[in-house]
């Protein structure tokens, strides 16, 4: 299992790629990608996981033109995120649970954070899915334009 994490402020990668190789199982993260790093920016990235595979943890970050992969909880955390012309593809969960997209943890109403996604293009498949969902209970809806 693999996971990569960021922490460094005006980090910014193009055409790399990142996969967690754990194996799916009914109630642990494969988070492939997790990034706490202020105003960074991917480019042209590919992350696979599984569960949770992209952990958006806290501050600004802009991913373009990249693939995502994964299920449960595809894109999520507590930061200000913004997702343009971005492939998401969601795998076949395990029985018994759905897929979103994204999922946002914000704690209360007084943070300035939330998940944007623009001119993204999801491939939802033959299976039950979610666009976007409350992880916490003052988490906001996400807005697709």
């Amino acid at each position: 299992m693999n996971i990569t994490a960021v922490q460094v402020s005006g980090f910014i990668t193009r055409s790399m790629g990142f996969t967690n190789t754990a194996i799916q199982q009914a109630s642990h993260q494969a988070i492939a990608l997790r990034l706490n790093a202020n105003a960074a920016v991917i480019y042209n990235y590919r992350i696979d996981g599984f569960q949770d595979s992209f952990y958006s943890q806290s501050d600004r970050h802009f991913v373009c033109n990249s693939v995502i992969s994964g299920t449960i909880k595809i894109i999520f955390g507590d930061s200000q995120v913004v997702t343009q012309y971005c492939l998401i593809i969601l795998r076949h969960p395990m029985d018994n649970q759905k897929n979103t997209v994204t999922a946002h943890g914000k704690e209360t109403q007084h943070e300035g954070t939330g998940i944007m996604g623009s001119g993204d293009e999801p491939h939802l498949g033959l299976i039950k899915n979610i666009f976007g969902r409350h992880k916490k209970v003052s988490s906001v809806k996400e807005v697709n334009a």
